[in-house]
Protein backbone atom coordinates (compact mmCIF):
# COMPACT_ATOMS: atom_id res chain seq x y z
CA UNK A 1 0.00 0.00 0.00
CA UNK A 2 2.68 2.19 0.26
CA UNK A 3 3.27 3.29 -3.37
CA UNK A 4 -0.04 4.67 -3.76
CA UNK A 5 0.12 6.45 -0.53
CA UNK A 6 3.26 7.80 -1.85
CA UNK A 7 1.83 8.90 -5.21
CA UNK A 8 -1.20 10.39 -3.53
CA UNK A 9 1.33 12.62 -0.98
CA UNK A 10 3.45 14.45 -3.12
CA UNK A 11 1.04 16.18 -5.80
CA UNK A 12 -2.02 16.86 -3.22
CA UNK A 13 -1.49 17.86 0.15
CA UNK A 14 0.89 20.09 1.87
CA UNK A 15 3.31 19.87 4.57
CA UNK A 16 0.89 20.37 7.40
CA UNK A 17 -2.49 18.90 6.50
CA UNK A 18 -3.54 15.88 8.50
CA UNK A 19 -3.60 13.66 5.02
CA UNK A 20 0.09 14.54 4.57
CA UNK A 21 0.91 13.52 8.26
CA UNK A 22 -1.19 10.44 7.69
CA UNK A 23 0.31 9.31 4.38
CA UNK A 24 3.73 9.77 6.34
CA UNK A 25 2.73 7.60 9.23
CA UNK A 26 1.06 4.77 6.72
CA UNK A 27 3.88 4.35 4.58
CA UNK A 28 6.19 4.21 7.43
CA UNK A 29 4.56 1.52 9.21
CA UNK A 30 3.96 -0.30 6.74
CA UNK A 31 7.58 -0.37 5.78
CA UNK A 32 8.18 -1.51 9.16
CA UNK A 33 5.70 -4.29 9.37
CA UNK A 34 6.87 -6.05 6.09
CA UNK A 35 10.20 -6.42 7.86
CA UNK A 36 8.19 -7.73 10.55
CA UNK A 37 6.70 -10.16 9.21
CA UNK A 38 9.48 -11.14 6.91
CA UNK A 39 11.39 -11.26 9.96
CA UNK A 40 8.60 -13.70 11.63
CA UNK A 41 8.64 -15.70 8.22
CA UNK A 42 12.48 -16.05 8.14
CA UNK A 43 12.54 -17.36 11.79
CA UNK A 44 9.52 -20.18 10.99
CA UNK A 45 11.79 -21.27 7.97
CA UNK A 46 8.66 -21.84 5.82
CA UNK A 47 8.52 -20.58 2.13
CA UNK A 48 5.65 -17.96 2.08
CA UNK A 49 4.30 -18.07 -1.52
CA UNK A 50 2.94 -14.30 -1.02
CA UNK A 51 0.43 -12.67 -2.97
CA UNK A 52 -1.56 -14.61 -5.60
CA UNK A 53 0.18 -14.31 -9.05
CA UNK A 54 -2.76 -12.46 -10.78
CA UNK A 55 -2.70 -9.58 -8.36
CA UNK A 56 0.80 -9.05 -8.69
CA UNK A 57 0.14 -8.66 -12.31
CA UNK A 58 -2.50 -5.80 -11.52
CA UNK A 59 -0.91 -4.16 -8.63
CA UNK A 60 0.80 -1.79 -10.76
CA UNK A 61 -1.79 -0.71 -12.62
CA UNK A 62 -4.10 -0.55 -9.13
CA UNK A 63 -1.35 1.46 -7.54
CA UNK A 64 -1.85 3.89 -10.26
CA UNK A 65 -5.72 4.42 -10.24
CA UNK A 66 -5.64 4.75 -6.73
CA UNK A 67 -3.24 7.61 -6.88
CA UNK A 68 -5.17 9.76 -8.74
CA UNK A 69 -8.62 9.13 -6.14
CA UNK A 70 -8.15 9.60 -2.77
CA UNK A 71 -11.18 8.69 -1.95
CA UNK A 72 -11.04 5.25 -3.62
CA UNK A 73 -7.69 4.76 -1.78
CA UNK A 74 -9.21 5.26 1.60
CA UNK A 75 -11.70 2.49 0.97
CA UNK A 76 -8.67 -0.10 -0.49
CA UNK A 77 -6.82 0.88 2.74
CA UNK A 78 -9.89 -0.19 4.56
CA UNK A 79 -10.40 -3.07 3.00
CA UNK A 80 -7.19 -4.52 3.43
CA UNK A 81 -6.63 -4.01 6.58
CA UNK A 82 -10.34 -4.72 8.30
CA UNK A 83 -10.29 -8.46 7.42
CA UNK A 84 -6.69 -8.98 9.09
CA UNK A 85 -7.79 -6.79 12.05
CA UNK A 86 -10.70 -9.28 12.45
CA UNK A 87 -8.83 -12.11 12.06
CA UNK A 88 -5.86 -11.30 14.69
CA UNK A 89 -8.31 -10.00 17.18
CA UNK A 90 -10.46 -13.19 16.85
CA UNK A 91 -7.46 -15.16 17.72
CA UNK A 92 -6.38 -13.37 20.54
CA UNK A 93 -9.78 -13.43 22.49
CA UNK A 94 -9.77 -17.08 21.82
CA UNK A 95 -6.85 -17.49 23.98
CA UNK A 96 -5.19 -20.32 21.68
CA UNK A 97 -1.83 -21.12 22.64
CA UNK A 98 0.03 -19.07 19.89
CA UNK A 99 4.47 -19.23 19.67
CA UNK A 100 5.42 -15.71 21.61
CA UNK A 101 7.11 -14.04 18.32
CA UNK A 102 3.87 -14.67 16.46
CA UNK A 103 1.74 -13.40 19.42
CA UNK A 104 3.83 -9.93 19.40
CA UNK A 105 3.72 -9.48 15.72
CA UNK A 106 -0.41 -9.99 16.34
CA UNK A 107 0.02 -7.31 19.00
CA UNK A 108 1.97 -4.71 17.22
CA UNK A 109 0.40 -4.94 14.20
CA UNK A 110 -3.17 -4.48 15.68
CA UNK A 111 -2.15 -1.57 17.69
CA UNK A 112 -0.42 0.07 15.06
CA UNK A 113 -2.87 -0.61 12.43
CA UNK A 114 -5.96 0.83 14.42
CA UNK A 115 -4.70 4.50 13.25
CA UNK A 116 -4.95 3.62 9.81
CA UNK A 117 -8.35 2.52 10.30
CA UNK A 118 -9.75 5.16 12.03
CA UNK A 119 -8.26 7.96 9.74
CA UNK A 120 -9.63 6.09 6.62
CA UNK A 121 -12.57 5.33 7.80
CA UNK A 122 -13.31 9.33 9.02
CA UNK A 123 -11.56 10.43 5.33
CA UNK A 124 -14.32 8.53 3.51
CA UNK A 125 -17.05 9.43 6.18
CA UNK A 126 -16.14 13.19 5.48
CA UNK A 127 -14.94 12.94 2.00
CA UNK A 128 -17.55 10.76 0.00
CA UNK A 129 -20.32 12.68 0.47
CA UNK A 130 -18.80 15.76 -1.01
CA UNK A 131 -17.87 13.86 -4.25
CA UNK A 132 -20.06 14.55 -7.57
CA UNK A 133 -23.45 12.07 -7.75
CA UNK A 134 -21.91 9.93 -10.84
CA UNK A 135 -18.83 9.26 -8.73
CA UNK A 136 -20.57 8.74 -5.55
CA UNK A 137 -22.75 6.34 -7.18
CA UNK A 138 -19.61 4.09 -8.84
CA UNK A 139 -17.87 4.36 -5.58
CA UNK A 140 -21.10 2.95 -3.73
CA UNK A 141 -20.99 -0.07 -6.27
CA UNK A 142 -17.49 -0.36 -5.92
CA UNK A 143 -17.69 -0.49 -2.36
CA UNK A 144 -18.76 -4.04 -1.37
CA UNK A 145 -16.83 -5.61 -4.58
CA UNK A 146 -13.54 -4.21 -3.01
CA UNK A 147 -14.40 -5.45 0.49
CA UNK A 148 -14.94 -9.04 -0.52
CA UNK A 149 -11.70 -9.24 -3.41
CA UNK A 150 -9.49 -7.95 -0.82
CA UNK A 151 -10.96 -10.05 1.86
CA UNK A 152 -10.66 -13.07 -0.69
CA UNK A 153 -6.90 -12.10 -1.48
CA UNK A 154 -6.20 -11.94 2.11
CA UNK A 155 -7.43 -14.42 4.21
CA UNK A 156 -7.81 -17.37 1.61
CA UNK A 157 -4.51 -19.75 1.64
CA UNK A 158 -3.07 -20.77 -1.25
CA UNK A 159 -4.37 -24.16 -3.27
CA UNK A 160 -1.36 -25.07 -3.43
CA UNK A 161 -1.08 -25.37 0.44
CA UNK A 162 -4.45 -27.15 0.00
CA UNK A 163 -2.83 -29.85 -2.65
CA UNK A 164 0.15 -30.43 -0.05
CA UNK A 165 -1.60 -31.20 2.50
CA UNK A 166 -4.01 -33.46 0.42
CA UNK A 167 -7.22 -31.42 1.71
CA UNK A 168 -10.05 -31.88 -1.35
CA UNK A 169 -11.16 -29.00 -3.76
CA UNK A 170 -14.82 -29.50 -2.11
CA UNK A 171 -13.52 -29.05 1.19
CA UNK A 172 -10.75 -26.41 0.42
CA UNK A 173 -13.90 -24.69 -1.82
CA UNK A 174 -16.54 -24.66 1.40
CA UNK A 175 -13.45 -23.15 3.98
CA UNK A 176 -12.60 -20.59 1.60
CA UNK A 177 -15.94 -19.22 0.89
CA UNK A 178 -18.66 -21.43 -0.48
CA UNK A 179 -19.87 -23.06 2.41
CA UNK A 180 -22.64 -21.01 4.92
CA UNK A 181 -20.21 -21.32 7.89
CA UNK A 182 -17.43 -19.72 6.30
CA UNK A 183 -19.67 -16.93 4.64
CA UNK A 184 -20.87 -16.03 7.80
CA UNK A 185 -16.82 -15.61 8.77
CA UNK A 186 -17.27 -13.15 5.34
CA UNK A 187 -19.84 -11.30 6.59
CA UNK A 188 -18.42 -10.68 10.00
CA UNK A 189 -15.42 -8.90 8.78
CA UNK A 190 -17.34 -5.91 7.65
CA UNK A 191 -20.33 -5.49 10.09
CA UNK A 192 -17.95 -1.50 10.66
CA UNK A 193 -17.64 -1.19 7.26
CA UNK A 194 -21.46 -1.42 6.63
CA UNK A 195 -21.74 1.41 9.25
CA UNK A 196 -19.40 3.13 7.41
CA UNK A 197 -21.14 2.87 3.56
CA UNK A 198 -24.24 4.07 5.68
CA UNK A 199 -22.79 6.76 7.44
CA UNK A 200 -20.99 8.24 4.11
CA UNK A 201 -24.06 8.05 1.39
CA UNK A 202 -23.02 5.08 0.42
CA UNK A 203 -25.58 2.54 0.37
CA UNK A 204 -28.14 1.62 -2.63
Amino acid sequence: MATPVRDVVAPRWPNQSPEFRYCMHEMTEECNHIQMFMELVNRTDVEVPGMRRRLRRVSPWLAGALATRPVLLMVAILAGEEPIDHFQKALLRDGGHLPPAVLRTMEIHIAEEARHISFADEFVKLRAPRLPRGQRLALSLLFPVIMRTAAEEIMTPPRSLARRLGIPDEVFAEAFWKGPASRRIMASYFGEMRALAADAGLMN
